[in-house]
């Protein structure tokens, strides 16, 4: 009887245990290292670069994504970053960016080459130009893979299922933490502040005055005190000599506006949020062709990270 009793004592100390861990885990803060960019609704990247020797078994081509060539290959659990080992099975929330949400899982870690092909590679899939027969799907897929360097993707399960026309954008592990996410003000950014933020960086950007260009300007709110404002500015036509883009965020308590950053390309920023909840915003920047950063504050100043940018080799003239 003695022994019976201890024995049910240990293994409700090691249920009660196991408990406190798992509550723990799940309450575990949201880290900014904690991010992850989602692409085409399938996968989260991992990493933007990964050893293409770790890969093992056959290669599968995705279908044509708006023009982006995709190839998939599997990797020895073996060989998966020590970081990532305990990824497969493991919940995470992903966003787009109106913070619609769904929880998915992981359910396995991938090589993923991903890239827009040149007008001439897609012709030697095709053969048409070159007079060669058409590649084999063998030969296209092996032709796709050897054309740039993989990123280490987590290909993942949704619990619900994802309609066409929703983009997620980002992922981050499934916590009680709420992330503090802000969208595009619900107010429209009034003519006086249009024309204050205009003022202030009309001085940095003298080639967009006076002549014909185009400009964005998105209003964001941190709190009721302090708002922010993304800017883009793109003047002339693509390829030329006189093409040239701004992006700006200006930030307004109402009496006054600085300008945070400026940076010589063409972003757009879609969201806004505070990760770790240190009041210190992030903001979810996109190009032209697909690349997706976060602009992040830190002891430096404000900095582009985690950056997931598809190769595009063909001529955007």
């Amino acid at each position: 009887m003695k022994n019976k009793i201890n024995l049910l004592l240990m293994v409700s100390i090691v249920l009660l245990l196991l408990t406190n861990c798992s509550d723990k885990e799940i309450n575990k803060k949201i880290q900014f290292e904690d991010f992850y960019h989602v692409d085409a609704n399938r996968f989260i990247i991992l990493a933007d670069s990964a050893d293409s020797n770790l890969r093992t078994g056959d290669l599968t081509l995705i279908d044509d994504d708006y023009g982006y060539a995709t190839v998939l290959a599997n990797i020895k659990s073996s060989s998966i970053p020590e970081k990532f080992q305990s990824f497969i099975g493991k919940e995470f929330i992903i966003y787009n960016a109106k913070n619609e949400k769904i929880s998915v899982t992981i359910k396995s870690i991938k090589l993923m080459v991903k890239y827009y092909p040149t007008y001439g590679q897609v012709q030697e899939w095709s053969g048409l130009e070159s007079g060669n027969p058409p590649m084999s799907l063998k030969q296209k897929t092996q032709n796709i893979w050897v054309g740039s360097e993989p990123f280490l993707v987590a290909e993942f399960e949704p619990s619900n299922k994802i309609k066409s026309k929703e983009k997620f954008l980002f992922a981050l592990p499934k916590s009680t933490n709420e992330i503090n996410f802000i969208q595009e003000g619900s107010d429209k950014i009034t003519n006086e502040l249009t024309k204050q933020v205009e003022n202030i960086i009309d001085i940095e950007t003298p080639w967009f005055n006076n002549v014909s260009g185009n400009e964005s300007l998105t209003l964001f709110y941190k709190n009721a005190k302090n708002s922010y404002i993304a800017v883009t500015r793109e003047t002339g036509e693509l390829c030329s000599n006189e093409h040239k883009t701004s992006f700006f965020l200006v930030k307004s308590n109402g009496t006054k506006n600085e300008i945070e950053i400026a940076l010589d390309e063409q972003y757009n920023a879609i969201a806004m949020f505070d990760i770790e909840g240190d009041n210190t915003p992030e903001f979810l920047l996109v190009d032209d062709i697909g690349g997706s950063f976060v602009l992040h504050k830190t002891k430096k100043g404000w900095e582009l990270d985690k950056n997931f940018i598809i190769p595009y080799f063909d001529c955007r003239c």
